[in-house]
């Protein structure tokens, strides 16, 4: 069963209702893995915990991908801590890989420690050595400081491109979290997913497809108007990203 992101009210009844048949609750903590910009608040995430503790539920965070957004994700951004958070991404270094990790009480059902486990785990890729070399590399380097490269680098882009919005008279808005950043062309920032749809008129969906076009022939490949950071990346990197997002932008105004 579904509940509507960021209504507490409605998620809290709809929980206690169904109390005797939900178990497990799991939501992607950021929001961000859609492209959509569209966040789960930190009130929302904090009164999902409460509840499915109180309701003896499993709270999982998807952070495939939000783990990016921090050193300790996006858990460790709100101060939240689920049962179980799901992992992936860039926690290879670049090669597949998946993983899952979880408070000590609920991660027991796979210990060996007293014969077999209450639940096995095991997969033809399972402990991949390529994955696990490059993934344990990639992560070493990934120190706090470079997430806070990452996020002031995605600071400085969001502030940029809210200033080529208002210069272009561009309807939307710019969120971000750490390294991940959304162009929107809404005319309010969404609080869920239901409003997102709503505000999607033929304008706001055209200059959504054609901006990723535009961008293109400026030499920038966008997916879903969403910018995601790396360390590879440099400033001056940023500053063309800036420069392109803007041309395209002036170039949409133009064919209105």
């Amino acid at each position: 069963m579904l509940f509507p992101l960021n209504d507490i009210a409605t998620m809290r009844e709809i929980l206690r209702r169904n109390a005797s048949e939900v178990g497990t609750v799991i939501i992607d903590p950021s929001g961000l893995s859609l492209g959509t910009g569209v966040y789960a608040d930190r009130e929302f995430l904090a009164a999902l915990r409460e509840t499915t503790e109180r309701l003896g539920m499993v709270l999982i965070f998807d952070e495939v991908w939000s783990l990016r957004s921090g050193y300790r994700g996006t858990q460790g951004a709100v101060g939240i801590t689920p049962d179980i958070t799901t992992m992936g991404k860039m926690i290879g270094g670049g090669l597949p890989i998946g993983a899952v990790g979880g408070k000590r009480d609920v991660m027991s059902v796979f210990s060996v420690d007293e014969g077999e486990p209450k639940v096995k785990h095991s997969g033809t890729f399972t402990g991949n050595p390529m994955s696990m070399a490059a993934g344990f590399t990639a992560m070493s380097l990934m120190v706090p400081e470079m997430f806070e490269m990452l996020a002031a680098q995605g600071q400085r882009l969001t502030d940029e491109l809210r200033r080529a919005l208002a210069d272009t008279n561009t309807q939307g808005h710019v969120v971000n979290r750490g390294s991940m950043t959304n162009l929107l062309f809404t005319e309010g920032i969404p609080v869920d997913y239901r409003d997102l749809y709503t505000q999607q008129t033929p304008a706001v969906a055209a200059l959504a497809a054609k901006m990723p076009k535009l961008m293109a022939t400026e030499g920038l490949h966008v997916i879903r108007n969403m910018f995601v950071g790396s360390t590879a990346i440099s400033d001056d990197d940023v500053d063309r990203t800036i420069a392109a997002v803007t041309r395209a932008l002036v170039a949409a105004r133009e064919a209105r």
